[in-house]
């Protein structure tokens, strides 16, 4: 066994070359890509050019749907502790019809974003008291659509 810590990690390093180079006998000796510093770009010395990216690969998308599972939630899908009889699932997706688009909303995203302002304004202001002011928000919002029309 190596005491130094260096060494051992070598060894290591090292072992795991030749493992690779044991499964995939086609690369050859100097192809696996050896970084000394996180500056080196991922693309370095790999005759790929960064000129050619599509940039709309690059943006993120929405986060995959949970593949179905026996015994899962049949509200979201996915597999947690039982609810009680009636009650909605907390993780389900909740969604209105448009009448004039004709297409249904996502209301959780519209959620997020009044939870991110809501979180910003509390910070920013230095709120003291935030469950007052959800109290105050909730009674607002109730006011504001018992009055509002189309």
């Amino acid at each position: 066994m190596v005491d130094n810590y260096e060494e051992e990690a070598k060894e290591l390093i090292r072992k795991m070359h030749l493992q690779h180079e044991m499964m995939n006998p086609h690369l050859k000796a100097g192809e696996i890509i050896n970084r000394q510093t996180p500056e080196q770009g991922l693309l370095e010395n790999t005759n790929v050019s960064t000129q050619n990216i599509n940039p709309s690969l690059l943006k993120p998308g929405p986060p995959p749907t949970p593949a179905p599972t026996p015994g899962a939630c049949h509200q979201c899908g996915i597999l947690h502790p039982p609810l009680r009889q009636g009650e909605k699932c907390p993780i389900a997706k909740v969604e209105v019809t448009s009448e004039k688009e004709g297409k249904s909303i996502d209301v959780n995203k519209y959620l997020v974003t009044l939870r991110d302002i809501l979180v910003s304004q509390i910070s920013i202001k230095q709120i003291k008291d935030p469950d007052k002011l959800f109290k105050n928000i909730t009674l607002e919002i109730t006011k504001f659509l018992e009055g509002y029309n189309e």
